[in-house]
């Protein structure tokens, strides 16, 4: 019994830890690329920045088929990458038939990406639009023009078309995607000119969902933008009604005072 013990224990505790470690949930398939240039190359990089919240930072697995569900191994094609780090590359110049088949991928992601922590989602934004420069969806200008709206740090972003449609469909060059900038597509990166128009909404820690116990004071309107702006400054607020406004505010809302959202008037604010 003592021998089977000391033999047993190790590989029990070798496979436990495998299965730990390996323990969590694969993505969607994606398929960003096609052979018809100079290869797939199926791009972590590029799928996380087309993807915003569907494919976690640090993989675990990487798993490769060709579009028709087959294994590579079928293909016969040299690969040159697939791993966890780069994600897949098939180069049409390896390859004797001369071009790459055409291949999916997904990824193996650890159980808290899976099972993200407990929050809430905010409204979907769409402050911009492509006509200019791009699709600047910037999460600091999207704080100042909805003021209680988005927490401070948000745990996810998620982005899609304001018809409804994820990035990777589009085709577009995504510049950015994260909770700290936000969104950007630049029309300058993209083949066809012009990006597509998009939304965002980000996904906010339980604290921000259930605020805590409290209540709103009433409307105050101190300024008017006749002169430099409109000024509804906080410690003169206070000064001029006494008694009517608490110390340290949890929250700020704001509309116009025709009961317009900030986002619909168009105005940057400071």
């Amino acid at each position: 019994m003592h021998l089977l013990n000391k033999v047993a224990l190790p590989i029990f505790w070798k496979i436990t830890r495998k299965y730990l470690l390996f323990t969590g949930c694969w993505t969607d398939w994606f398929d960003r690329d096609n052979p018809s240039g100079t290869g797939d190359f199926e791009i972590l990089r590029k799928l996380h920045k087309e993807n915003p919240g569907k494919i976690c930072n640090n993989p675990l697995q990487i798993q490769v088929l060709t579009t028709g569900g087959q294994p590579v191994s079928c293909t016969g094609d040299i690969i040159d990458t697939s791993d966890t780090e780069k994600g897949f590359i098939c180069k049409n110049s390896d390859q004797r038939k001369g071009r790459c088949s055409d291949y999916k991928v997904r990824f193996l992601c650890p159980i808290d990406f899976c099972a993200p922590p407990p929050g809430c989602w905010t409204d979907w934004f769409g402050r911009d639009n492509p006509s200019g420069k791009g699709d600047f969806e910037i999460l600091r200008k999207l704080h100042k023009e909805n003021p209680g709206k988005i927490c401070n740090n948000p745990l996810q972003i998620q982005v899609l078309t304001t018809g409804g449609q994820p990035v990777s469909s589009t085709g577009d060059i995504i510049d950015t995607s994260d909770t700290e900038k936000g969104f950007i597509c630049k029309n300058s990166d993209q083949k066809r000119g012009r990006c597509s128009d998009y939304k965002v909404r980000f996904l906010c820690p339980i604290d921000f969902c259930a605020p805590p116990p409290g209540c709103w004071t009433d409307w105050f309107d101190r300024d008017n933008p006749s002169l430099k702006g409109d000024f509804e400054i906080l410690v003169k607020l206070q000064n001029e009604n006494p008694g009517k406004i608490c110390n340290n505010p949890l929250q700020i809302q704001v509309l116009t005072t025709g009961w317009l959202p900030v986002s619909s008037t168009g105005d940057i604010i400071d």
